[in-house]
């Protein structure tokens, strides 16, 4: 019964939240900077492997964790899977939230969906608005956060949404009627 609920909380959430963040852009465009203290490359099968003290950045994406392995396929980046206590992911994104920030045991980013997925103790920040549970599931194309409890119950979903400011109501009132913000 919780679950049903937690996940209608959720899409009312998507639903009232007018804020479409988009990730940026040129983030994709930028090369990817990596360092550990120890790396193994698996150049056939496009894997390679971090450890120690990673820290990962593409333009204003970082990402920190102890162990981080990447999948590419022909050369392409398909996935960065972080492991850590815990592996964190931030970027920033078009509109007025600033950034996305997340944190979990694992932390796995699918560039080419703007997709994470976060498990064991995940924690996501969308601008001031908080989303906490077991595995949380983000995909910033579509401004979709799927979150769900611990199979064991013992941690449940929990969001903190953030009052608007007057001013930003004011703005998106101003917006949907045609007016230009100053």
């Amino acid at each position: 019964m919780y679950r049903k609920i937690s996940k209608a909380l959720l899409l009312l959430l998507c639903l009232i939240s007018p804020r479409v963040l988009w990730a940026l852009a040129t983030d994709k465009e930028q090369p990817i900077a990596i360092e550990a203290d120890s790396l193994d490359i698996d150049d056939k099968e496009g894997i390679s492997t971090y450890r120690g003290n990673v820290r990962v950045t593409q333009g204003t994406i970082l990402v920190l964790a102890e162990v981080v392995t990447v999948y590419s396929k022909e050369r392409e980046l398909q996935q960065v899977v972080a492991v850590g206590t815990p592996a964190s992911f931030r970027q920033e994104v078009e509109g007025e939230d600033g950034e996305i920030r997340a944190q979990g045991d694992v932390v796995n980013y699918y560039p080419a969906t703007d997709r994470i997925v976060l498990s064991g103790g995940a924690h996501l920040w969308r601008g001031k608005n908080e989303f906490l549970g077991n595995r949380i599931e983000y995909d910033s194309l579509q401004d979709i956060v799927k979150a769900s409890a611990a199979e064991s119950g013992e941690q449940r979903v929990k969001v903190i949404i953030q009052p608007e400011s007057a001013n930003g109501q004011e703005t998106r009132k101003k917006a949907a009627e045609g007016v230009p913000s100053p």
